[in-house]
Parts: C-alpha cells; sequence; structure tokens
C-alpha cells in the first residue's frame, strides 16, 4: 500500500481499512505498542502471512479430474471446465490431454 504524500504514521492508521478476514482479526489482536513503525508493521505482516501465499498452479493436477462411473459427460465436461479455470491458464494441448484420458 503506498499514499502519496502521506506520512508513515498516518499510512499505519489506513492499514485497518484494506484488511479482510484472517488479516483484520490478526491487526486487532496486535498489541497496542508492538507497532512503532510502517516497516515494522509490514514485515510483521509479511512473517505472519508468508505461509499462506497462494502457490503456482500445477497441469498435473488435472489428471485426477477424472468422469466418474455413471456420471453423463455433460457434468464431466462442467466440472472440468470449472477445474480448468480456478487452476488458471494452461496450453490447449495440455488441456485437451488431460480431458481425453480423464474420460
Amino acid at each position: 500500500m503506498e499514499v502519496h504524500n502521506a506520512t508513515r504514521a498516518a499510512m499505519c492508521r489506513m492499514v485497518p481499512t484494506t484488511l479482510t478476514d484472517y488479516a483484520k482479526t490478526w491487526f486487532r489482536k496486535l498489541p497496542a505498542d508492538n507497532v512503532d513503525s510502517f516497516s515494522k508493521l509490514s514485515s510483521d505482516f509479511y512473517l505472519h502471512f508468508q505461509g499462506i501465499k497462494p502457490r503456482p498452479k500445477d497441469p498435473i493436477h488435472m489428471q485426477y479430474v477424472i468422469q466418474e462411473l455413471g456420471e453423463v459427460l455433460r457434468s464431466y465436461m462442467e466440472r472440468f471446465h470449472k477445474k480448468v479455470i480456478h487452476m488458471g491458464v494452461f496450453t490447449e494441448k495440455e488441456t485437451l490431454a488431460n480431458f481425453r484420458r480423464n474420460l
């Protein structure tokens, strides 16, 4: 977060307005005398949340999206498509190869 012409103290006061869910809860639980600079706040935030950073998607996981026994093709296609969208962009060749292999 960067605000033009804002002091570090003002930036610290603005932080809670940018947080959601877990980050907001974490921020509220900080001891009042624990943060004495924006740099310290940034560092503490990074150290606390670095483990939940989204990991890159691997197309190998698509091999587990298989057509279930008795599942109609349309249902499988919809489920496969949702997984592709969720996983991210892969090449058309990879996507089609996984789709065909898992029928």
